[in-house]
């Protein structure tokens, strides 16, 4: 028999979900192992973001990877239970592999050396590091199962739940003990701490080695599957009743089973009393009501939420700089800092302040234009909240803290936005236009004018992931992306205090490297797709919008047509007929004007379409706000 014949197989699942942001670090610690003969099975669970593609990416490029898409999300056990189903017949060790936990290269190989040392074990299991959303660190050890030899006994302290219990989950395990147990079973609660009914099965097949060194680092992500759990007594005792179904599978004596009832029981009990303890000085409202916690009891418990940060570079590396320091002086913490370099020449470089925020740097192949690059940072953001900050801006120290504490004020709003204060010649001048007034919602306010800045908002992720992509153009890109967030009915938060703090005479700022051309180009594609968009909303019946929407719709036309854009200013002009049906003379006007676009130098046409303009003139902002203008 040769080497490689002897060697055991070992195979690594790593169920993955909603992981874009992060799951690149997970790949590149799996890869780097130096286990001989292991292999590395994905399972996406039907993730709403780029987590397949990043995986399958990996997969063409490392023989050892290979990706299992899932049609539809399985959910957690589900998820685990298909990759378990996949593997487990080949296999002569497995592991769970999950998306936030980094092991160390020699992870692997000292579990399956303690293993191969010991016939009676059935997992080994490693010491670990905990990183916290507030960048706290802690060392943990599961030691209570340190020389443990009657399986009873072992068994009631894994039933007993008590200490960091969990650290074996991510042990390596023999595959037929895997084959015995069958997966991971849902129960009352549904997923809530399935893995420990699990692990309690485990521990009556045999024992369990600890390696005392730590291997693993644990970080904790937004999307980290416990946070989306309650730690209440009804979700323990449905747990206990699957772990209690989990002995009685095992077919032990009544004495046996008596025992690890007991310690079942006792452990119910003890979350009986702390949560009546939690309940009588009203940290824990009633299990079976929905009503929220008072907020004085949430902000004890309530981690503060990861931010996202992303900004956009192509250039201009003095101004980006700037914008980072200003991320890294916020006094909100934690941040994620995603760095997207639009193919500059040379390729930016992270400065100091940067890397000491952990800071993730995308270089595009090719220069794209802002709303792109700030797409590709979206892809990849994991925190609750995203924000984009232009590369020749910047904010003071308060001003994601501002935003965040305003969206706990408004739990329904969608958007938060500062101030922004306009900056020339290196000193602040004053507000932006329209930047002292309070809006709830995006439409129809942003028909009329945009009271906000881009660098001055902070969005909710799963607003974000709702709206979709930003489309890749050069101008006029931002007010399509925020018209995608007022057609799904998006509300706001206004924040007085300015700052944000935005260049607008820097001879670097990319609205003044770009042709007239490009710039009318992307004024006329946006107004064409937040046409459409609002078309297929409630605002489309209000005659107000959509005199408007005719008045912009032709305002781009005639700007089309100045640049001898003949196609954009066609599509612009048909679109006009329908907000609403025009008068005869309109249409007469626009016919003529349609056909001078493409015969002439387009001053005839620029001409009609101006005079079409000023015909439909457009009725004020229904919220009767002052200031026509923006689009």
């Amino acid at each position: 028999m040769t080497e490689t014949e002897e060697r055991p197989r070992v195979v690594a699942l790593v169920p993955t979900w909603k992981a874009a942001g992060f799951i690149a670090e997970t790949l590149d610690a799996l890869a780097a192992q130096t286990c001989a003969g292991l292999e590395f099975l994905i399972s996406d669970d039907a993730s709403p973001d780029e987590t397949a593609s990043l995986c399958e990416n990996r997969a063409a490029r490392d023989p050892r990877f290979r990706v299992i898409r899932q049609p539809r999300n399985l959910g957690w056990t589900g998820n685990v239970n298909a990759l378990l189903a996949e593997s487990v017949a080949g296999a002569d060790y497995l592991l769970f592999a999950f998306q936030d936990d980094l092991p160390e290269p020699t992870y692997i190989e000292k579990c399956v050396a303690a293993l191969e040392a010991d016939a009676g074990a059935v997992m080994a299991f490693s010491d670990i590091r905990l990183i916290r959303q507030d960048g706290s660190v802690e060392d943990r050890s599961y030691k209570r199962l340190d020389g443990v030899a009657d399986r009873i006994e072992r068994a009631r302290r894994v039933a007993r739940l008590e200490g960091s219990w969990w650290i074996p989950n991510r042990g390596v395990f023999r595959a037929r003990a895997a084959r015995e147990i069958g997966g991971l079973r849902r129960h009352a609660a549904g997923e809530f701490s399935a893995d420990w009914p699990w692990l309690l099965e485990m521990s009556l097949l045999g024992s369990f080695v600890r390696i005392p060194e730590r291997l693993v680092t644990k970080i904790y992500l937004p999307t980290s599957l416990s946070r989306t759990w309650r730690f209440g007594a009804r979700q323990w005792t449905a747990v206990a009743g699957s772990a209690r179904k989990a002995i009685a599978r095992r077919g032990l004596p009544l004495r046996d089973r008596l025992r690890l009832d007991a310690a079942l029981a006792g452990f119910v009990l003890r979350q009986l009393r702390r949560s009546v303890r939690k309940r009588l000085r009203g940290d824990e409202p009633d299990s079976r009501a929905p009503a929220r916690r008072p907020e004085s009891a949430r902000s004890r418990i309530t981690p503060p939420p990861l931010v996202s940060v992303v900004v956009p570079v192509h250039g201009r590396f003095e101004s980006a700089a700037r914008a980072i320091r200003s991320v890294s002086s916020q006094t909100h913490r934690p941040i994620e800092l995603i760095v997207v370099d639009d193919a500059s020449t040379p390729a930016f470089a992270l400065p100091p302040e940067a890397l000491d925020l952990g800071a993730r740097l995308v270089r595009l192949d090719s220069n794209c234009g802002p709303g792109a690059a700030r797409d590709a940072g979206r892809r990849v953001a994991s925190g609750e909240f995203v924000a984009y900050l232009d590369s020749d801006d910047f904010w003071s120290p308060p001003h994601l803290a501002n935003l965040v504490a305003a969206f706990f004020s408004r739990p329904e709003a969608g958007m938060a936005y500062g101030a922004a204060m306009e900056v020339r010649n290196g000193h602040p001048s004053g507000l932006r236009r329209w930047n002292d007034e309070a809006h709830g919602a995006i439409l129809p306010t942003l028909l009329w004018k945009r009271p906000w800045h881009t660098s001055a908002c902070l969005w909710r992720r799963d607003l974000v992931d709702a709206m979709g992509g930003w489309m890749a153009t050069w101008h006029w890109e931002d007010h399509e992306h925020d018209a995608r967030a007022g057609c799904l009915g998006a509300r706001l938060i206004s924040v007085p205090e300015p700052t944000c703090f935005v260049e607008v005479e820097s001879s670097e700022r990319l609205s003044a490297s770009r042709s007239a051309r490009r710039r009318t180009e992307g004024y006329v594609l946006a107004m064409l797709s937040i046409a459409d968009r609002i078309r297929s909303t409630a605002w489309a019946n209000d005659p107000a919008v959509r005199a408007r929407v005719r008045w912009i719709l032709l305002n781009a036309a005639m700007r089309a047509s100045e640049q001898r854009l003949a196609r954009l200013a066609s599509r612009a002009a048909l679109e006009s007929w329908r907000w609403p049906v025009p008068s005869l003379g309109l249409v007469v006007a626009s016919g003529v004007a349609l056909s001078l676009v493409w015969l002439t130098t387009g001053h005839g046409s620029t001409r009609i379409f101006r005079w079409a303009r000023g015909r439909s003139a457009p009725a004020p902002l229904p919220s009767a706000a002052a200031g026509l203008g923006g689009l």
